[in-house]
């Protein structure tokens, strides 16, 4: 009996000390938590852009922070990874559910961009997307405006579209020209562009902007003339194949099946009813036929799809009468992509469509060298005629230029002094809302979030100021005292620039306007290091947010 009741003790010890065990450890219980909602992770795709184009950006380094918010208690940070975007500016996460993440995406010469993301809303059954922005640090700025043919401004009818080129990344933009004939537009300094400026059959330019023409931040292009253009001879493909009798390119015919299925749209019947008409003409033209697929699915079930719309071609084929010799056709299936969306790549739905195609060549090579020869003479006539076109373009719009510069000359000493007062005080305006920016004064209520009265008021006025003034660039930069450690300190201005970034989005200004860093306390002004005895007001010096004009 008493060796029971020993055992009896010892195991309400256990107990005990297992129980205190789990009180000195809340953390358990979350790390439990935490395991249970990694096994429900939201799949999520995060693609950065560039602000400017809009164009992938690789190897920007993505750092995300998870915040967990409580009722009683600041907010709390843990790292939760560092991710690189690929060639495609892309990268996959797989995010807990009902999550908050900080994210801070950085890469040389591009400004520093925070953003937050909720998981609250995201699928865990579908890939979920999420697009960030950088703002290139070098930007100039291209101005122009439309003149009517007396060198005047034209009217409020302008319906056209001015398009700038990277010739170094191939990307570009195109933007709609004001209905009063102006335009502006901006690019990264360092790369040459092409512009084009285009009006429906009333303007068609071309210029180069090299990297020497943007120095000064801003270029200026001289003003167009809008008038009726003269029609213009559409130019053929050199490479083309045009059946006598027919205005079609038969390698231009387009015959689709959309998606996965095994049936012809109307448009690829319309298609095959041109296709027909082509063979049923020309019985000694011969063709191939090779019907591809996309590589979503296996590689074998996309074989048979290919062999199933094989056989469905030579149905509708015969339906047109075309002789069985004429054509040869084969089943590819996804074996010959033309992008990068081969198998396992996760690629948008557009991509994909690319390599879902029937491709059409030549077997008869006899008549394909005497159709290129007709075409190459055809091909010559034109380009002959084009040129005269365009030496009496350039002639005209040197006379409409000389015109312009006549009417500009003749202005009128009071009208130029006018315009010139009206852009000084503009300037004057500028100049100072610059200097109340650069003035602001942004402070924090002790070693917390919590902005003042007057921080509140100056953030207001400073995105007010911002929004009138869209050039303007402006950078925020956080410190803060030496009190608390180092690691509490850098998420302290962290957090700050946050909160600063947040309040200025909100006055509707443009993301690229504001560049943020946070330096916690490496910077002090003053010896009040770490552990170092200072009166309050001797470290309040160090606790500061500094605003700097950002070119």
């Amino acid at each position: 009996m008493k060796c029971l009741l020993s055992v009896f003790k010892y195991l309400q010890i256990l107990l005990i000390w297992g129980l205190v065990s789990l009180a000195m450890s809340p953390d358990l219980f979350a790390q439990y938590d935490e395991n249970l909602d990694r096994e429900l992770t939201v799949p999520t795709v995060f693609q950065v852009r560039n602000s400017t184009f809009s164009e992938p950006v690789h190897s920007v380094k993505v750092k995300f922070v998870r915040r967990e918010y409580f009722e009683d208690a600041p907010p709390r940070d843990d790292f939760y990874g560092e991710y690189t975007t690929d060639s495609s500016g892309s990268f996959v996460v797989s995010l807990l559910p009902n999550k908050s993440y900080l994210l801070t995406s950085s890469k040389k010469d591009y400004s520093t961009q925070l953003s937050k993301v909720k998981t609250t809303d995201f699928s865990r059954t579908n890939q979920n997307k999420i697009i960030l922005s950088l703002r290139p640090r070098s930007l100039f700025v291209i101005n122009g405006q439309l003149v009517s043919d007396d060198g005047t401004p034209v009217g409020n009818d302008v319906v056209g579209t001015i398009t700038i080129y990277n010739r170094k990344t191939g990307h570009s933009r195109t933007e709609v020209i004001n209905a009063d004939g102006t335009y502006s537009t901006s690019a990264v300094q360092g790369d040459d562009y092409d512009v084009f400026i285009e009006v429906a059959d009333r303007l068609d330019e071309m210029l180069t902007i090299t990297v020497a023409e943007q120095e000064e931040g801003e270029y200026e292009v001289e003003s167009f003339v809008l008038k009726p253009l003269p029609k213009k001879e559409v130019a053929q493909d050199p490479n083309a194949i045009i059946i006598p009798g027919f205005s079609r390119d038969i390698l231009s015919i387009e015959i689709d099946f959309p998606g996965k299925s095994k049936k012809l749209t109307k448009h690829a019947l319309a298609e095959l009813d041109t296709l027909g008409q082509i063979l049923t003409k020309n019985p000694n033209f011969k063709i191939n036929l090779d019907v591809h697929t996309d590589a979503i699915n296996s590689s074998r079930l996309n074989y048979i799809l290919a062999k199933t719309r094989v056989k469905i071609l030579e149905k509708e084929l015969t339906k047109r009468g075309i002789l069985t010799e004429q054509v040869v056709m084969r089943a590819v299936g996804e074996d010959e992509i033309l992008n990068r969306c081969v198998e396992g790549i996760n690629c948008p739905k557009e991509e994909h469509a690319e390599n879902n195609r029937v491709a059409i060549s030549i077997v008869d090579t006899a008549t394909l060298n005497s159709i290129k020869t007709q075409v190459a003479a055809a091909k010559a006539e034109r380009d002959e005629a084009l040129r005269k076109q365009n030496e009496e373009r350039k002639r005209q719009r040197e006379l409409a230029r000389q015109a312009a510069r006549a009417k500009k000359d003749s202005i009128t000493a009071e009208e130029l002094a006018k315009q010139q007062q009206k852009d000084n005080n503009q300037k004057y305006k500028r100049k100072a809302s610059i200097a109340q920016l650069l003035k602001s004064k942004l402070e924090f209520e002790g070693k917390t979030t919590k902005p003042t009265s007057e921080t509140v008021e100056n953030l207001a006025s400073m995105a007010k100021i911002l929004k009138e003034f869209p050039d303007i660039k402006i950078k925020v930069t956080c410190h803060t005292d030496a009190r608390k450690s180092d690691k509490f300190n850098l998420k302290l201005t962290e957090s700050r620039a946050q909160y600063i970034q947040d309040e200025l989005l909100n006055g509707n200004i443009l993301g690229e306007q504001i560049e943020l860093d946070y330096k916690g306390e490496e910077e002090l002004i003053n010896d009040c290091e770490d552990g170092k005895k200072c009166t309050k007001e001797q470290h309040e010096e160090n606790n500061r947010v500094i605003v700097k004009l950002n070119k």
